[in-house]
């Protein structure tokens, strides 16, 4: 069995097969699916399984999934009821449980089908396991990674994946510049220029990180009452000669009040915190982080000799 796990591909299908787990994951746990899930499993589902997502079976292919995953009947049966609900051979339904338990169970694609040379489920899970068990590795993901070969669209689906994040949700945003980091050199300019994502993000990929960053959010907004002003900053930051990250934004409670921001996408963001004071928390996590300030508030009356830089020289 001659593996690919010395191919400088290979950390890139590995983390694009356990980013591909990560969304299915999210997407079964949900109670109510919807057209966007069906997205979700049409882009990332590997076997057969693709050919049935379809909008017109999404409430009966819900229903199907877990009976599959949750049902009380002995496993076979419940490959096979799903895999004869669907039109589908039997082995096709063993993909949900893949992506579910990787250390137990294969999927069905057509390397590890090539590999055994098996469609019968018992014997292909049976000689899966085998293989498993001889290449050394940890997960059926691993082995599926080391399996599939070297692909150009590999680095398309690291753009599109890059390009699907916001400063609002930087979600994967650092695995995503291990994967960049380990292209080549020509790879890496080809990424780039394919981006087109917010600056801030890809300057996170290739500029030289200084130091953390806390933004006083509510100092900022209220300078030119905007809140996309947070935005503005930001783009100004990759641009600056020192860069800045990760970053927090800090607003104080009373934020909730100012028209438009409990719409925007920075009321749902992750890298917010809402505090009130809002200049203690600031300091605290400056300090704690090592982290510079981005605020016009000289914050004397707590004197804690802080790194800052006003924000309104952005906007000269």
């Amino acid at each position: 069995m001659k593996l690919n796990i010395y191919d400088p591909d290979y950390l890139l299908r590995l983390e694009k097969l356990q980013i591909r787990r990560k969304k299915i994951l999210k997407s079964l746990s949900l109670e109510d699916w919807d057209f966007n899930i069906l997205k979700v499993f049409q882009s990332n589902l590997i076997g057969p399984l693709k050919t049935i997502i379809r909008i017109e079976n999404l409430f009966s292919m819900q229903k199907a999934v877990k009976r599959l995953l949750h049902g009380k009947k002995p496993l076979i049966m419940r490959l096979e009821e799903f895999s004869k609900d669907f039109s589908l051979p039997s082995i096709a339904a063993l993909e949900w449980l893949f992506w579910v338990k990787p250390s137990l169970y294969p999927p069905p694609s057509t390397e590890m089908i090539d590999m055994t040379g098996e469609n019968d489920i018992e014997t292909f899970v049976l000689k899966c396991r085998q293989l498993l068990k001889k290449s050394g590795l940890e997960n059926f993901v691993e082995l599926q990674a080391a399996l599939m070969k070297a692909e150009n669209s590999n680095i398309d689906w690291l753009v599109n994946e890059i390009n699907q994040l916001t400063i609002y949700n930087l979600g994967d945003v650092e695995t995503f510049k291990q994967l960049y980091l380990d292209l080549s050199y020509i790879e890496r300019s080809s990424v780039i220029e394919k981006l087109r994502c917010h600056p801030y993000i890809k300057a996170i990929l290739t500029r030289r990180i200084v130091c953390p960053m806390i933004l006083d959010g509510s100092n900022i907004v209220m300078y030119r009452q905007r809140i996309f002003d947070i935005d503005f900053i930001l783009e100004r930051i990759s641009q600056n000669k020192e860069f800045y990250y990760p970053f927090l934004i800090v607003f104080d409670k009373n934020i909730l009040y100012f028209p438009g921001f409990t719409d925007s996408p920075w009321y749902h963001s992750p890298s917010i915190i809402l505090h009130s004071p809002a200049d203690e928390l600031i300091i605290k996590l400056s300090m704690q982080k090592k982290a510079i300030v981005i605020s016009s508030d000289r914050f004397s009356e707590w004197n804690p000799g802080i790194l800052r830089i006003d924000p309104r020289r952005f906007f000269e």
